[in-house]
């Protein structure tokens, strides 16, 4: 997981270096050959991402995800960079488009806004996150004794089982 999050958000700081590049020096014409291999790249962050989310729900799903908070936490940080520059892509196909140029790949471009947005924010509503303030009431249940050591809850299970034989 650590490898695609290394991958996907150095193509979204790939992206993020070109939009800030092409802004300080181009021609019109060799501009719009720019902002294509940048949708391009949008694209491909959007594969990449598409991919990895689907394999830590599959992971997650068959209980062969190691840390769950932590692979949530990288999901949603690539994501935020990709949210945070796609827009800014967008832009410059609006610039081209008003200077009167084509740009190719501009439709699948604006459909992987759509879908970068769309994941991101099932990711959000449907990852299982554990909040801080989770986190701090566990620990004080766990300082009170309100809570059960899992050496506590398997005795228990194993005193049920020999009570009823």
């Amino acid at each position: 997981m650590r490898t695609k999050s290394f991958i996907c958000r150095g193509r979204v700081r790939i992206i993020e270096d070109a939009v800030d590049l092409w802004k300080t020096d181009h021609d019109d014409a060799m501009a719009v050959r720019d902002i294509e291999a940048l949708a391009r790249e949008c694209s491909c962050v959007l594969e990449l991402l598409r991919e990895w989310q689907e394999e830590s729900w599959q992971r997650l799903l068959n209980d062969q995800l190691g840390d769950v908070q932590q692979t949530g936490e990288l999901l949603k940080a690539v994501f935020r960079g990709a949210i945070e520059v796609f827009p800014r892509v967008a832009h410059l196909i609006q610039w081209a488009g008003g200077k009167g140029y084509r740009v190719d790949g501009s439709e699948e471009f604006a459909g992987a806004l759509s879908e970068i947005r769309r994941l991101n924010l099932e990711l959000e509503q449907r990852w299982p996150f554990v909040s801080c303030e989770e986190k701090e009431e566990a620990r004080a249940q766990i300082r009170l004794g309100e809570c059960q050591t899992g050496e506590d809850i398997l005795r228990e299970l194993q005193g049920s089982n020999t009570a009823g034989d």
